[in-house]
């Protein structure tokens, strides 16, 4: 099985040509060490295709493809290598720096080849669909038919499925304690449990247990194999960012950087990343205006910078897949993961100061109110009075500003109470997204039917009854976007859709109560879908 074909010369390789640059070794040497590596390289390249050939039908049949693509990275190995041994000549450290880089990246994508090359060949051989289960079994089979010749290569594979086992652990205590974490965890202590009384048995020569071990090891590999793609969806949203994707690019470049995954993986999630992040820096673009404040430019080109630090990383990434050089790699995870946090705090800043420019803070609670409001719409205390108060930068109403029915102060009604209780309470974790989902479903429902039954504009009425139809539709779609607002903070979590929707509907639910006002005089406005 290839689980060794890739040079083993490389390292020493690589490890002479810094020295040479360093001036720590001879050429000579260099040219020693060049030999030595152009023979593993042959030896490896010779074990590849035997390893392929000893394969089943099956198994050829699954890894035809990989042997063209050794016998590609074998050749610009060796192309490096001859550059680097043209050095001797040329006295040229670029022919070192060059077949340094070369001969780096092409042993990195031989060792993901030997990898992909194993697990390929495993799984199509049988009997099962997990490589290292069916290495097991295949060992197990050579050990029944000569236990002492075969003792070894069996220990060997126990050993290393007990290693893995523990790493794995160790990795997964590292992860958010939720309940598919300890699912794993749980399934791996199970597999690790086996493996070491497997180990016991063969040390003790028990066949009938070293059976037993074997068939329960089934089970163990089965579990971890169901469980496995259920904890990196979960921990997709998992990491040191507010995006699942970048989070999930972080962890994916450590994983390629340990050469657990190939690169074709984080090549794909790049490309997401890529086009939903440009998406968001248009809309973010798309926000600034000439009336913008200084503080709302401020943080509007915080944004921008961090999008210019995200597409610096994307470079660096670009850049890995060219070079194969780790320390690239490194840096391209660092600089995605500080955007990411930089983004997040800058959004949520242009968020903030939209919401709160140009109106008036509440000295008890703290809450910004729009400018016409006197009352806090948060707890209801008097708010300040501001002379001269600039208009909000995110201002949307046409006109002046619209004052409350009764003098100022904040219509509510019955209907409008239990909504605005509703908000209150998913804001503060008190109801659960369904059950403000019930809320919105009534009001809006409650909403449409008063839309549907109401009576016909007066035709006689002139241009009076035409701005009363007006103001009616116009009353209904600010209440319609308040609702839509308040369903988008179930998917955003942002405060700031709250605040727009309590506005919106307050706004709508004011003009409807005026037409109530003027049509029904003396009467409380308490019939449409604002009131009783």
């Amino acid at each position: 099985m290839p689980t060794d074909t890739q040079p083993q010369g490389d390292r020493v390789l690589l490890t002479t040509v810094q020295a040479v640059l360093e001036g720590k070794a001879t050429v000579e040497k260099l040219l020693e060490v060049v030999e030595q590596s152009r023979q593993s390289m042959a030896d490896s390249l010779a074990d590849f295709k035997s390893s392929y050939e000893g394969l089943g039908p099956e198994g050829r049949e699954a890894c035809a493809s990989l042997v063209e693509t050794a016998e590609q990275l074998f050749a610009i190995m060796a192309q490096a290598i001859d550059m680097i041994a043209r050095y001797a000549e040329s006295a040229d450290p670029n022919d070192l720096r060059v077949g340094l880089s070369q001969v780096d990246r092409a042993s990195f994508q031989i060792n993901m080849l030997s990898l992909d090359f194993r697990n390929k060949a495993l799984a199509a051989e049988g009997p099962t669909e997990i490589p290292q289960l069916n290495l097991l079994i295949k060992f197990h089979e050579a050990y029944q038919k000569d236990p002492k010749a075969n003792f070894e290569p069996l220990r060997e594979a126990v050993q290393f499925e007990r290693v893995e086992a523990l790493k794995a652990l160790d990795a997964l205590d590292k992860e958010p304690d939720i309940s598919e974490v300890a699912s794993m965890k749980a399934a791996f202590d199970e597999h690790l449990r086996c493996m070491n009384r497997l180990a016991n048995a063969l040390d003790e020569k028990k066949a009938f247990q070293i059976d037993k071990e074997l068939h329960q090891s089934r089970q163990t590999f089965g579990r971890i194999k169901e469980l496995m793609p259920v904890v990196q969806m979960a921990l997709r949203g998992h990491g040191p960012t507010a995006y699942p994707d970048i989070n999930m690019i972080i962890k994916l470049a450590r994983d390629v950087e340990e050469q657990r995954v190939s690169e074709s993986i984080l090549v794909d999630a790049l490309e997401t990343v890529a086009e939903s992040f440009g998406e968001t820096r248009e809309k973010i673009a798309s926000i600034s205006g000439e009336g913008d404040s200084a503080l709302l430019k401020e943080e509007l080109e915080r944004a921008q910078q961090a999008f210019d630090m995200m597409e610096e990383a994307i470079d660096e990434f670009d850049e890995f897949f060219e070079g194969r050089m780790v320390h690239v790699l490194r840096s391209a995870a660092t600089k995605i993961e500080q955007a990411a946090v930089e983004m997040e705090a800058a959004y949520k800043g242009v968020l903030k100061v939209a919401d709160r420019e140009g109106k008036t803070p509440c000295v008890k609670c703290g809450h910004y109110n729009p400018i016409e409001r006197q009352i806090c719409e948060s707890c209801g205390a008097p708010l300040p009075v501001k002379a001269g108060t600039a208009r909000s930068t995110f201002e949307t109403s046409e006109g002046p500003a619209r004052q409350a029915t009764g003098g100022g102060e904040p219509f509510v009604t019955t209907n409008l109470f239990k909504v605005y209780q509703a908000v209150n309470a998913i804001d503060a974790g008190e109801i659960t997204p369904d059950e403000f989902t019930e809320v919105l479903n009534w009001f809006e429902n409650l909403v449409e039917v008063n839309y549907n039954n109401a009576p016909e504009p007066d035709e006689e009425g002139g241009e009076a009854a035409e701005a009363l139809e007006e103001m009616f539709v116009n009353g209904v779609e600010e209440i319609r976007k308040g609702i839509a607002c308040l369903r988008d903070y179930l998917e955003s979590g942002l405060q700031a859709q709250l605040q727009n929707g309590v506005r919106e509907i307050d706004q709508g639910a004011r003009k409807l109560a005026t037409i109530a006002d003027a049509t029904r005089p003396g009467q409380a406005a308490e019939a449409g879908p604002a009131g009783e």
